[in-house]
Formats: C-alpha cells, structure tokens, sequence
C-alpha cells in the first residue's frame, strides 16, 4: 500500500529554531536597509532646511563691500583746481544694513510654503515607508509560499517514483502492459518537471527576499493574519483621507496656495529700515590729495520700494500659481479615489478568497481520501494507472491550490492594511 507523503506547512506554523527571522524582524531589517525610504528621509530633511532658509527674510541683513581702483571724476572740487575732470585712485568702502518692516507677506508665503513642503516630505515618508514595508511581507509570505510549494512537488515527486518502481516490477513479472510503464515514465519525468519549476521559483522568491531586506532568507517564521478593525468596507472607506498618499496631495495643494500668494507681494510696497554707510579715500591721488581726500556719508531711516512695472511678469508668476494650485488640487482628488479605489480591490479580493478557502480546503481533503482510496484499490488490480496518476496530480494541484490561496489571504489583510494607512502601525512604526 503506498501513501503520499505531503509535506505541508500550515500557515500560522510559527519556527522552533532560535535563529528563525520573525515578519517584524523583516520589515525592520528591510526598513533600515531600502534606499527608496532612506532617500524620502533625507529629502525631508531638505525641506526642513529650506524653512530656516524662508525664515531668514525677518532677520536683519549686513553686508559691506569694499573696492578701489581707477575712477574719472568732474566736480567743482577738482575744477577748482583745475579745468577738467581727472583721474583718482578711489578707496572706497559701503556698509549695508537692512531690517524689513513689511515685505507685502512675502516672507510669510514662503515660510508656509516650505512648512508645507516640509509636510509633503513627511508624508512621503510615511508612504514610502508603507510600500518598503508591504514588499518586506510580500517577500516573506513568498519565500515561505515556495518553501510549502516545492515541499508539495518533492512529495509529488516521491509518490511518483513508488508509482514507477512499483510498476517497472510489474512489467518486468508480466502483470501489466509495457505501455502502462512508458506511461508511468512520461508521468514520472513531468513530476521531476515540476520539482525544477518550483525550485527556480523558491530560488527567485529568495533573491527577491535578500534585494528587498538585504539579507538572505534562512529559516523565515511563518505569519499570522493581521488583526483588520474594519467591521465593513464603509467603515474602511473613512481611513481614506488619512492615507500618506493623499495627505501628502493635501500638502502639497497648500504648498501651492503659498506659492500663489507669495505673487501677491510684488503688487504690494515693500518697507524696510535700512543703516547705510560710505566711507571714500581719494588720498592716493596725488593731484587731489590736499583737497578732502576723505569723505564719509551715513544714512539711516525708513525706505520704501514699489515695482511700478516688471514687464509682466509679476502677472505671469501669478497666473502660473494660479494654475499649479489648480492642478494640485485636481491630483488630490485623484489621490483620494485612487486610495479608495485600492481600499475596495483589497476588501473585495480578501473577500473572495476568504470564501473560496474552506472549499479549497474541503475539496482538497476529499483527494487526499480519494487517493488513498484509489493507491488501495489499485494494489489490488482494481484500479487502472491513469486513474492513480490522474488522482495524484489533481491531489497535488488541489493542495498547491490550497497553499496559494492561503497565503494570497494574509498577503491581502496586509495589503488592505496598506491601502487604508494603517500598515505602519501594525509594526509599531518601525
């Protein structure tokens, strides 16, 4: 009497070995590793100095230039001495010191739109964060998928070979037919087809694994399904504005609004209290070094400037702001009815699958009695070869159904968790 012997492991097997890698380990290694996240956090950090940068239109500006050289000059102090202009030797040396007083909320425009900036980088971020972490779990449940898959076709494989030798033995006493053994053979050599099929899809699953966590996949734990809160695809529905997709769409529809309303200050005066200084030395002229070789000019008081014409364009600026918020307000409406969109397709296939699982796993132990039955009667000369053959490749495909299905249902709790924003925290914001 022959049995195959499967090997399946169930998913919620979680691994004796000490040095077993747990989901959670995964998704930190590979949170740590990924250049895709590590590249989000430092564009943020980018922002982050562009506020400070944006605040420093209301701290006071010093500057100072200092120049010498050649200047040609034609003024009643040199004309008192002679009849034309001349050359001097000028020293010359201007100290600025400037404070604004009002900018026109230019300063404030773009203080908020790099705090909004600042904001989109955030959720950037976060969204990265959540993709990086669903590729970790996607490349965990797939290594440990073609671990259980390529058990199945091991065993397929084995439960072949007892079905060959037994029937080469019998061909060779004359009991059965030489078609039956070259039919055996042909069943026996796709099995072994399959083994190698499945071997190159464990090999990729690990090489997927190690690019995505940076390290290799030995002795992964299995996985728990995730705790979902939702009670019903509505109630998940709600998550939708919260999702660092969409938050980051929202961020950046007010880091328009800023830019369009930083326009407005070139309409506006500008007032600023300025310290000016001059100190001239012409005492390097020869010809004029008798007569005030040194002057000295300071002014300090209110300015104010007014662009009474840039061409235009001041108005193009503002128009183009103008249209940039516009677009950014439409893409946040696409980021929200794409997140929805991604809510119902996750709830909907988690559904589905949910539903096809107890079928799958019913009509999968049904084969496994039917095989059974059919090795029995087939000892027995009761039961033809291609009725055992084609019984243990449906088993077998009946039992890769069901590991599939499996694993296609948590990788879809952990895909709905995506959708809705809520993946990072299952992992505790790794």
């Amino acid at each position: 009497m022959y049995r195959s012997t499967i090997v399946c492991f169930s998913m919620l097997l979680v691994s004796n070995a000490v040095s077993a890698i747990t989901i959670d380990e995964t998704v930190s290694q590979s949170l740590s590793y990924h250049p895709a996240l590590s590249a989000a956090t430092k564009e943020q950090t980018v922002t982050e100095f562009q506020i400070d940068e944006a605040k420093s239109g209301y701290r006071p500006q010093a500057s100072i230039e200092l120049s010498t050289g050649r200047q040609w000059a034609n003024n009643t102090t040199i004309r008192s001495i002679q009849d034309d202009g001349n050359d001097v030797h000028l020293n010359k040396a201007d100290f600025l010191l400037r404070q604004v007083i009002y900018d026109g909320g230019l300063t404030r425009g773009r203080i908020d739109s790099a705090s909004s900036a600042y904001d989109a980088a955030g959720h950037l971020v976060g969204e990265r964060k959540q993709d990086v972490t669903l590729a970790a779990v996607g490349a965990h449940l797939n290594v440990l998928r073609s671990e259980e898959l390529l058990s199945l076709a091991e065993a397929n494989l084995v439960a072949h070979k007892q079905y060959l030798d037994d029937i080469e033995s019998r061909a060779r006493q004359g009991v059965i037919t030489e078609t039956d053994a070259h039919h055996a053979r042909a069943r026996y050599a796709f099995a072994d087809a399959s083994l190698m099929s499945q071997e190159e899809q464990y090999l990729i699953a690990g090489q997927r694994y190690l690019e995505i966590v940076g390290i290799e996949a030995e002795a992964l734990q299995g996985v728990e399904r995730p705790d979902i809160e939702y009670a019903s695809l509505e109630d998940a529905l709600e998550s939708t504005m919260n999702h660092p997709t969409v938050l980051q769409s929202a961020a950046t529809v007010k880091q328009a609004r800023a830019n369009y309303q930083q326009t407005k200050s070139a309409f506006r005066p500008r007032v600023d209290f300025e310290v000016r200084s001059t100190v001239q030395d012409t005492s390097a002229s020869s010809d004029l070094s008798p007569y005030n070789p040194q002057s000295y000019e300071t002014f300090a008081g209110l300015v104010m400037s007014y662009d009474i014409s840039n061409g235009g364009a001041d108005s193009a600026r503002r128009d183009i702001t103008a249209a940039q918020e516009a677009s950014a307000t439409e893409l946040y409406k696409l980021a929200a009815r794409d997140a929805r969109e991604a809510i119902r397709t996750s709830w909907y296939s988690r559904e589905k699958t949910a539903s096809r699982l107890p079928l799958l796993q019913s009509y999968s132990d049904s084969l496994d009695k039917v095989l059974a039955d059919y090795v029995d009667q087939f000892s027995v000369n009761r039961r033809d070869l291609l009725d055992l053959l084609d019984r243990q490749v449906e088993t077998f495909r009946a039992q890769s159904d069901l590991v599939n299905a499996r694993y296609d249902l948590v990788t879809q709790d952990f895909e709905l968790l995506q959708a809705t924003g809520q993946l990072d925290a299952r992992f505790g914001s790794q």
